[in-house]
C-alpha cells in the first residue's frame, strides 16, 4: 500500500509507528497555481533567455504533437532527473496513466528538419 499524504510532518510519526516505511514520492513535492493567461501574458512571465528560445524555437518551425508518447516522456524525464538530481516516475507510470485517463496526452516538440524530440510534456 502506497500513500502519498498532504499532512503536517507529525503524521509521519503515527505512520512510522503504524510500521508504514517513507519510500521516495511519485508526486511532485510542491506545486505552483497559475493564473490562466493569454500566450503573450504568460510568455511576459517568464525571464529573457527562455522568452529568447521560445521565439527562435517558433522562428526556426519547431513543431508541437499531441499524442500518448510514454516511451518519449520517460526518456526526457530520465535527462531532467539527472540533471536536476530530483526523482521522476518511470516509463510504467507514465503508460498507466495514458491508458486509464483519456483526456490524458503527451507534446512533444520537435526539431523540423530532423524530427529530434525536443522535449516532452505530460
Amino acid at each position: 500500500l502506497v500513500i502519498e499524504p498532504e499532512a503536517p510532518e507529525s503524521f509521519a510519526d503515527v505512520l512510522t509507528e503504524k510500521r508504514f516505511t517513507q519510500t521516495t514520492p511519485i508526486q511532485p513535492q510542491h506545486t505552483r497555481i497559475l493564473q490562466l493567461q493569454t500566450p503573450d501574458e504568460l510568455l511576459k512571465t517568464f525571464r529573457h533567455g527562455r522568452r529568447y528560445n521560445i521565439r527562435t524555437g517558433i522562428k526556426r518551425g519547431v513543431v508541437v504533437e499531441e499524442g500518448k508518447d510514454a516511451a518519449e516522456l520517460a526518456r526526457q524525464s530520465a535527462a531532467v532527473e539527472r540533471r536536476e538530481s530530483i526523482h521522476l516516475p518511470d516509463r510504467r507510470y507514465y503508460e498507466l496513466l495514458l491508458d486509464a485517463l483519456p483526456w490524458c496526452r503527451t507534446y512533444t516538440a520537435f526539431a523540423p528538419d530532423k524530427r529530434e524530440p525536443l522535449a516532452t510534456v505530460l
